[in-house]
């Protein structure tokens, strides 16, 4: 199963992540066979006019009290110090699979221009709703860290994404983040 992926350089600065959100969004929709609707922005996270907000949603299995949260900005600034953890963090999605609901983009909730996280679901064993964007969530799941080779983050830029995120030896460090339970306000 190809994971949630967020792509970072070797620094623990945040500002460096803004221009990595694409690949994540692009490995996460070349996993489901779809691509976001719009590019991510504030511009395009509004939930679908029209809608009532919903209460809160459960989606997977309910977030449980033992497990540490961490503040989504904190996560960004230093995914190495969360990497084999389970954790709870929360956000605005920014992005969402239109076709399933099987990944979505998240953003800090305090800075809209921040850089996101791709979040997946456990096994594909359950996903979002489709009008999703603007929604606020708190996840819980487990942060991993890999390394794609060279020849991996070849193809990525050979599909137009921004070959900065390449380390000098041609690989990238990604985190990613694998959901079990997703509550959701605001849809």
């Amino acid at each position: 199963m190809l994971a949630a992926m967020r792509l970072f350089p070797p620094t623990a600065a945040a500002a460096p992540f803004a221009r990595l959100a694409a690949i994540g969004l692009a490995l996460a929709a070349a996993a489901c066979g779809n691509e976001p609707v719009a590019a991510p922005g504030a511009a395009h996270e509004e939930a679908t006019p029209g809608n009532e907000p919903h209460g809160t949603e459960l989606f997977g299995s309910a977030l449980t009290r033992d497990v540490a949260f961490v503040a989504f900005d904190d996560l960004i600034a230093d995914p190495d110090a969360f990497a084999g953890e389970t954790i709870q963090t929360a956000g605005v999605v920014r992005a969402n699979c239109n076709k399933r609901g099987c990944w979505m983009e998240v953003r800090s909730p305090a800075n809209a221009a921040s850089p996101g996280l791709t979040v997946r679901f456990v096994d594909y064993s359950f996903f979002i709703p489709l009008d999703s964007r603007g929604a606020e969530v708190k996840v819980q799941g487990e942060t991993s860290i890999q390394i794609l080779d060279p020849d991996e983050v070849a193809d990525l830029v050979s599909e137009g994404y921004d070959s900065g995120v390449a380390l000098p030896d041609g690989s990238a460090k990604v985190l990613t983040f694998v959901a079990t339970g997703v509550e959701m306000t605001g849809r």
